[in-house]
């Protein structure tokens, strides 16, 4: 009996460890292959899954963190039976929220797991070396493997594409403020330096090399944060002055950024929604993403409570009109998440991916590490989503499931810890109590 005992014990401690090293692994390798990704994670899936107990699922499936992606899910799956598209175009359009059924039982396992804040280093060693590559490409593009001429595979991109990269960038710059702050207060003033160092790296990579617009929206917002986590308002204003500074430097040294800025700009007054003819010149993506919304907002009012149902995308973006250069233009991401949701689910769906925004940012309230990490990934998935379709994306919103779903199930288990040394103490105090009256 012992040794069965002891043999179990062995079983789910290599269980545990192996769940840790594949889902580091998994973080690892997301701003570098898609492959890999996928294949670590079904690993993963096939150690945690046996590992499950009936009494802990439904512990943590009292906690709306943990029961609301699940609920968005089942959505999506009802929401194909009133979707008028092919079956196939339907199961398509569900695999987009498949990856939220990961965020439950990552934070089973990482509520279990004292690993938590190891496995999300990975993100931003990751980040670390993308960035060194991201250099080097930059000044030897042989470097880059299987280079193309395709958006995402030049110099200074040689991963992906850049709206991935300069999201990975903007985070790792606000976590290495985090560990900036602690390290000069912990009187380590080499790491403080080499943390900065390399925040100034990452900041002149967007800067003079690539960069996304959205980050350069959510890179302020989250200095805001990181500065209010660690400081207060004041913390908040110091950041900005000194991210205000450096905005200043870069702008009249980098004509890469003046460009992109002055394009937003320009190509934004284009668009013209009542246009039938678009010049090929004139067809930017700012112009795309702005006729993207306005055919989302229509299916969205033509079918507001339920939506068109799960795989219809496509076809509301589809444009009827044949003498519209862009009715060609066949995608199924209206580059806004709540559209994406609301297109087919219509405002039910959009009331559960916003209940499960709140539900995450609120378990992440609080003080500490986990704390502070987790909120930063919530509200840039938040942020991100008003451009981007960021949770449907491969990307980005694997990024958001691993970060919620790892830091969620660590603070449930600091949550829980806590709660046990309350219940540990409110017994033995009458004990005490005792002992002295005698």
């Amino acid at each position: 009996m012992t040794t069965l005992i002891r043999s179990r014990a062995a079983s789910a401690h290599w269980r545990s460890t192996a769940s840790d090293w594949l889902a580091a692994a998994v973080i690892f390798t997301l701003p570098w292959s898609t492959s890999a990704t996928s294949i670590l994670i079904v690993a993963w899936l096939v150690v945690v899954v046996p590992s499950l107990d009936g009494q802990t699922v439904r512990q943590h499936l009292t906690t709306p963190a943990v029961y609301l992606p699940i609920v968005l899910w089942l959505t999506a799956c009802v929401g194909m039976l009133w979707a008028d598209v092919s079956w196939a175009t339907r199961l398509d359009g569900l695999r987009a929220f498949h990856k939220l059924l990961l965020i439950p039982l990552l934070m089973i396992q990482f509520s279990r797991s004292e690993n938590g804040l190891k496995v999300v280093s990975a993100f931003l060693l990751s980040s670390i070396l993308l960035l060194f590559y991201s250099w080097a490409s930059l000044k030897w593009p042989s470097l880059i493997w299987g280079r193309t001429t395709t958006v995402g595979r030049a110099p200074g991109v040689p991963i992906k594409d850049y709206i991935y990269q300069s999201l990975c960038f903007v985070l790792s710059v606000c976590v290495l403020i985090h560990l900036a702050i602690s390290m000069q207060r912990n009187r380590r003033y080499g790491f403080a330096i080499a943390a900065c160092a390399l925040v100034v790296l990452f900041l002149a990579n967007m800067a003079y090399v690539a960069t996304a617009r959205t980050a350069l929206l959510l890179l302020p917002i989250l200095l805001l944060l990181v500065g209010y986590q660690r400081i207060g308002w004041r913390g908040s204003v110091a950041l900005l002055t000194a991210a205000a500074l450096l905005a200043g430097v870069a702008w009249a040294t980098s004509p890469y950024l003046r460009e992109r800025v002055d394009s937003l700009i320009q190509n934004t007054k284009h668009f013209d929604p009542n246009t039938t003819y678009f010049d090929p010149t004139d067809d930017t993506s700012e112009t795309q993403r702005i006729d993207f919304w306005r055919k989302s907002i229509e299916s969205i009012s033509e079918a507001p409570i339920l939506g068109h149902g799960t795989g219809y995308i496509r076809d509301a973006l589809a444009d009827p009109r044949p003498e519209d250069k862009r009715a060609a233009l066949v995608v199924g991401n209206p580059h806004n998440q709540t559209f994406a949701v609301g297109i087919q689910l219509g405002f039910v769906g959009i009331a559960i991916l916003f209940a499960m925004w709140f539900a995450h940012a609120w378990l992440f309230v609080g003080s500490g590490w986990t704390s502070w990490l987790g909120f930063m990934v919530v509200l840039q998935n938040i942020v991100a989503s008003l451009f981007n379709s960021h949770l449907s994306d491969f990307t980005a919103g694997w990024l958001y499931v691993l970060g919620v779903g790892i830091l969620g199930g660590t603070v449930l288990r600091s949550r829980r810890s806590h709660s046990a040394a309350r219940q540990i103490a409110k017994v033995g105090a009458p004990q005490e109590l005792s002992h002295s009256n005698a």
